[in-house]
């Protein structure tokens, strides 16, 4: 294995991949104007109570629950961090996610010189071909659109996290493994180590850790040759690999995002899909959605030119190992498997198909090899003008799209609207009629809301909560004063699922308003006894109950809604209205 033994020829030239992380960061300033969107933001930040106090409550909280199906709590922790710092001002959140997608770019950039000057095809030692190397990877890395998605959405902080620790631990182990730098190497060793636990608690995927170390050790480390060594290094990080699986399945299984319905073939099929799915859009990153659904019908045409296209790149690889060949294809090619392993399909969780944050990690090795071919090249001619000129304007295309892709992440409606455009999908028309309706844009709330609605033809789905979007689209009526609407659609909620507590307050409240006292205190009695701890749904049925005509009793649900600690409640039972004229009941 041979280590680096560069020698700078120009003080300037070391500053190319501090510049590529520079213009990333200046690119994503667009998204400081963003808000938060109805897409996991209100469930991670907007209303989640426990990221509001950092303490020793919240911290047990963080590293002994699941929240929304994962358990990643070093991200709980930064959200915590930024609540102190910002409250719920979204600028503060995006600014996090951009700087430690800057960093991160110039963490693949240096990763990318590293290894270059390791790789066996580099014999002249030359500099520029290397720090070449770590620009272009890092510009690829940085500017590239199908990153967007992890860096400006607040939800996604889990990918630039442990994008991070991920890249620190891969710096770290290939310090600890280069002969160059054995003095101190078990301090690297164990700081790599750290490094990938604090990788796992920001977000499970990066789980495939352990057999990227591997991958390192066969190219370019070449440290395979001494097998049983290699593979006894990374027994602690197979053991936490394993650890890590076992909590997020876990995490999955009792937040209910794990889905076990879809036979294996099916989902090997999607898996094959997938794999060809991210590549294309990896070279061609237009069209890009927030969802992609899986398909209907997974065994059609696009799965057979999938997997044709999987088989001719796997053996491609397999001819590059004959001996004189190049490692760096096979190794590239297995990084890529074995990092979107965990998210193509064949554990499904969620109804997607595939996502553009899956690709933050996976796309490290292919924009390395992309990044290593330019280096390459500039060290075999010796004008290198034109391919640096290349290199700049692919920059450039690539910086403007990501620019244009920002603009989609700016609201919950531009978001959604996106979807749409390309995927008429439940989840889009419920997310935006939801935007629509925070807006008091209640026809338009209706108008997508209907087309779920129309679209399921009242039947239960699996991919939906049909009576969640009777009960809003009841909502979005009832502040229009169409009452019998609104209570027609909490009607239908509650036939969905008579368990639904929001329908029964919300029927039970339009009762109420349209002057049905009696129908309103059955109903919101139902909820309280479906959720007796919520302090709102007391306090409405003692307005119900006051309306109806009993004071005593509308003054012990209220007072049950005070000791529950809402204010509106205590604010009540100071200053309480006077009773209705009797014929006013």
């Amino acid at each position: 294995m041979n280590g680096l033994i560069f020698k700078k020829k120009s003080p300037l030239a070391g500053l190319a991949v501090p510049l590529a992380a520079a213009v990333t960061l200046a690119v994503y300033l667009r998204s400081l104007w963003s808000g938060f969107v109805n897409y996991d933001d209100l469930g991670y930040v907007v209303e989640n109570p426990f990221i509001r106090t950092l303490d020793k409550n919240f911290i047990k909280w963080a590293f002994t629950r699941e929240h929304m199906g994962n358990w990643h709590p070093l991200t709980m922790v930064s959200y915590a961090v930024d609540f102190r710092f910002w409250g719920l001002n979204p600028a503060g959140y995006h600014l996090t996610n951009i700087v430690l997608h800057a960093v991160n770019t110039f963490l693949v950039g240096t990763l990318a010189t590293r290894l270059y000057g390791m790789a066996s095809f580099e014999r002249e030692r030359d500099f520029y071909p290397g720090i070449l190397t770590g620009l272009v990877a890092a510009l690829l890395f940085g500017l590239h659109p199908i990153h967007v998605e992890s860096v400006a959405w607040v939800s996604e902080r889990k990918d630039v996290l442990s994008g991070l620790f991920f890249m620190l631990s891969i710096l770290a182990y290939v310090k600890y493994a280069d002969p160059g730098w054995r003095r101190g190497s078990g301090v690297y060793y164990a700081l790599s180590l750290v490094l990938f636990i604090l990788a796992l608690m920001s977000k499970p995927m990066a789980v495939t850790l352990p057999a990227v170390l591997l991958l390192l050790d066969f190219y370019p480390l070449d440290r395979l040759k001494g097998v049983w060594r290699a593979l006894y290094e990374k027994v602690p990080f197979f053991a936490l690999s394993a650890a890590s699986v076992f909590l997020t399945v876990w995490a999955q299984a009792k937040g209910r995002a794990l889905l076990t319905h879809y036979p294996l073939t099916e989902r090997l099929a999607v898996a094959v899909r997938a794999y060809a799915f991210y590549i294309y859009k990896t070279a061609l990153p237009v069209n890009l959605i927030p969802y992609y659904p899986r398909p209907v019908h997974p065994f059609d045409y696009v799965f057979i030119l999938s997997l044709a296209a999987f088989a001719a790149v796997t053996l491609w690889c397999l001819v590059a190992l004959v001996p004189g060949r190049k490692k760096i294809y096979t190794a590239v090619w297995l990084y890529y498997i074995v990092t979107l392993l965990p998210v193509v399909g064949i554990v499904q969780a969620g109804y997607q198909m595939a996502a553009n944050r899956y690709m933050y990690i996976p796309s490290i090795g292919p924009f390395i090899l992309i990044g290593s071919f330019v280096g390459y090249l500039s060290s075999r001619f010796a004008e290198s003008r034109a391919i640096v000129a290349v290199s700049v304007a692919a920059a450039l295309v690539l910086g403007l799209l990501t620019f244009r892709q920002e603009r989609f992440w700016k609201d919950s409606i531009s978001l959604w609207s996106r979807e749409l455009k390309y995927k008429p999908v439940t989840l889009a028309y419920t997310g935006r009629g939801y935007a629509y309706y925070q807006e008091g844009r209640y026809a338009e709330a209706i108008e997508d809301y209907t087309v779920v609605i129309e679209g399921t033809k009242g039947r239960k789905t699996d991919d939906i909560e049909l009576d969640e979007v009777y009960n809003k689209r009841g909502l979005a009526y009832e502040k229009r004063g169409e009452l019998k609407q609104a209570i027609a659609d909490f009607g239908d909620a509650v036939r969905l699922n008579p368990k639904n507590a929001r329908a029964l307050n919300n029927r039970g409240n339009a009762y109420r308003k349209a002057g049905s006292f009696d129908l309103a205190v059955s109903d919101l009695n139902a909820a309280v006894a479906l959720e007796p701890g919520n302090a709102a749904i007391y306090f409405n049925l003692g307005l119900a109950e006051d309306a109806a005509g009993d004071r005593a009793a509308a003054l012990e649900s209220i007072r049950k809604a005070a000791i529950m600690g809402l204010p509106a409640a205590r604010e009540f039972l100071k200053n309480p209205p006077p009773p209705p004229p009797p014929g006013e009941k």
